[in-house]
């Protein structure tokens, strides 16, 4: 019986899509824990058992030889299969996790919020939906927190490597948010035709003026484990805040005139701006009606005076107008208020009220030897709600017709007038760019001391989860093959270690192992640390990757430029023994 031998030559590459369905990484691990068992060199007493062991063998050897043709070796495969195990967002000290700043709005109306770091979100009137897709109605929570630097990365437990066809890349970050909103204990959702624009303030590293134009837009996506590209991130270098040298550094002085003369600059540009707009006066913003609050007074206002046939108000403009509005009108002491029923009930011989703000109105009851002043609010009864907020509602709809409307009309003299204080501002930073060019000539070693610039991030995001300002960066890496120690010889393995590039605000992962490829820039401003059993930072000292840089300048000064270091290297990491109970704390200890 002749074999049938199935010989392909050259056979076609296969299609990156299928390689990927393939890489079912926990299975080569599980498959090679298998082999390492029954890979036993003692001489087998059964052929089962032998041939077992071949085939294992086999297996492995051809998937050893898969994942070496995918570029991945043995310590790769085993580092994805050990973060694969754990969740996507994972702070590894949960009792530090960075908090949640938040705010009430009324769903109906939208709002925008400023935050005492800057951060700015401005988010549309009916925004949000039930995860069963009903428009939410009423109050809704918003949640929010930024994280703007390794230390915010490493605490909050956020990956920071992007992966773009094949090619892994550290994520370089101008800012991070995470935003959510909730509404009775659930999460709910942005609505399909909505976005919420945010402000985001920052630092990045930038000897020029001009902001980096290759920083985008990412979004977490937890459930498929990666980050999405969505979009370009709009960056503005904060040019009033700049601090870019220190007080005792050349360029100081040149720097300070530098930033009072863009102040200016912004002051006038505001100016004209604000008398701009008030030459088209916004539209009157439709007020949403209350409904009465059962633990406050609720009384209407139809009583008579002395000597009156009508009831006292039932001429007053400003309650024939809610009336239109609203249709039957109650009223309810305002906030800080103080009265009782009977005090309302009193015989009294003259009344009056006058609008005081958009919302209360002032009550002034007076007898022959009494007076009462109070802010009233007024409200709709159950019976008449229903249909004002269908009023409300059509007159917010015309509301938002005219503002866009106004926006419009200014678009262009608006335009026109930001781009002359624009080129004016290029003016000064041209000179500015200029002192700086002539320095990196003069004293190249001044540059180094360049400090992180604030900038301005704008974006619109249209989900609600995390998402990043940042650029994929692939630095000039040297790869090391290294174990890790505590001082008293115990091996640090099977744990994560991270490595922060300050000067790049990038935050890496690996896993510690006695055979660990560390992949680092020695030539950029790192730290290395893992956690102890017991929850302390243990770092490695700056001393030794001081001398590793040594190494590879030297090395280069032959004309080579090593992409990995020979042998094997055992870093001894030190415990701070500095206490971390807060963000603050973990810093010191790490920069310490």
């Amino acid at each position: 019986m002749k074999n049938k031998y199935d010989i392909r030559i050259n056979p076609p590459t296969p299609e990156s899509e299928e390689i990927r369905k393939q890489m079912d990484f926990d299975q080569l691990l599980e498959r090679y824990r298998e082999w390492e068992v029954q890979h036993d060199p003692a001489p087998r007493r059964s052929r089962r058992i032998l041939w077992s062991s071949l085939a294992a063998a086999a297996l492995l050897a051809g998937w050893v030889i898969y994942a070496f043709w995918l570029g991945r070796t043995s310590f790769q495969l085993r580092q994805e299969a050990y973060f694969a195990a754990m969740e996507y967002v994972h702070p590894p000290m949960p009792e530090l996790d960075l908090p949640f700043s938040s705010y009430k709005l009324d769903v109906e109306e939208g709002s925008v919020y400023t935050a005492g770091s800057g951060t700015r979100l401005n988010i549309p009137p009916q925004a949000f939906e039930t995860p069963e897709g009903q428009i939410a109605e009423g109050e809704v929570l918003i949640r929010f927190r930024e994280m703007t630097d390794y230390a915010d990365f490493f605490l909050a437990g956020i990956p920071m490597m992007y992966d773009s066809a094949g090619t892994e890349y550290h994520l370089e970050s101008a800012g991070m948010i995470e935003v959510y909103a909730e509404q009775n204990g659930r999460r709910l959702e942005l609505r399909d035709d909505k976005a919420i624009s945010i402000e985001l303030p920052a630092k990045v590293r930038t000897a020029s003026l001009e902001a980096p134009a290759d920083f985008n837009l990412y979004k977490l996506d937890t459930k498929n484990r990666r980050w999405v590209f969505r979009g370009k991130n709009q960056m503005e270098i904060k040019k009033d805040a700049l601090q870019v040298f220190d007080s005792k550094h050349p360029m100081y002085a040149q720097q300070e005139s530098f930033k009072e003369q863009i102040t200016a600059l912004q002051r006038f540009r505001e100016e004209e701006i604000r008398q701009l707009e008030s030459l088209y006066p916004l539209p009157p913003k439709p007020l949403k009606p209350l409904q009465p609050d059962e633990n406050e007074l609720v009384f209407d206002l139809n009583f008579k005076l002395p000597n009156q046939e009508e009831p006292a108000f039932a001429k007053h403009p400003e309650l024939q107008k809610l009336q239109q509005t609203y249709g039957e009108v109650l009223w309810q002491l305002s906030p800080g208020q103080d009265a009782s029923a009977e005090e309302l009930a009193q015989n009294w011989q003259d009344a009056s009220l006058d609008k005081v703000n958009e919302r209360d109105y002032l009550l002034t009851l007076s007898g022959n030897e009494t007076r009462l002043e109070l802010l009233i609010t007024p409200v709709v009864p159950q019976t008449d709600y229903a249909a004002a907020m269908q009023r409300y509602r059509e007159k917010m709809a015309a509301y938002e017709a005219a503002l866009q409307e106004r926006e419009k009309r200014i678009a262009r003299q608006k335009a026109e007038l930001l781009d002359k204080y624009r080129l004016e501002e290029q003016k000064l930073a041209n000179t500015f760019e200029e002192a700086i060019r002539q320095l990196a000539k003069n004293q190249p070693e001044a540059l180094k001391e360049i400090h992180p610039t604030p900038v301005l991030n704008r974006f619109a995001i249209n989900e609600l989860g995390i998402w990043n300002c940042d650029r994929p960066v692939a630095p000039k890496m040297v790869e090391i093959k290294a174990n890790f120690v505590l001082p008293d010889g115990t091996p640090v393995e099977n744990q994560t270690l991270y490595l922060a590039d300050k000067s790049r605000n990038t935050l890496q992962r690996f896993l510690a192992a006695n055979d660990t490829r560390l992949t680092i820039d020695l030539f950029s401003e790192n730290i290395l640390w893992a956690l102890t059993p017991d929850g302390q930072i243990a770092k490695l000292p700056k001393e030794e990757l001081l001398r590793l840089r040594q190494a590879v300048a030297e090395s280069e000064k032959t004309g080579k430029k090593p992409k990995k270091l020979p042998g094997s290297y055992t870093f001894v990491l030190r415990p701070t023994g500095l206490k971390t109970e807060s963000k603050e704390d973990v810093k010191m200890a790490l920069e310490g």
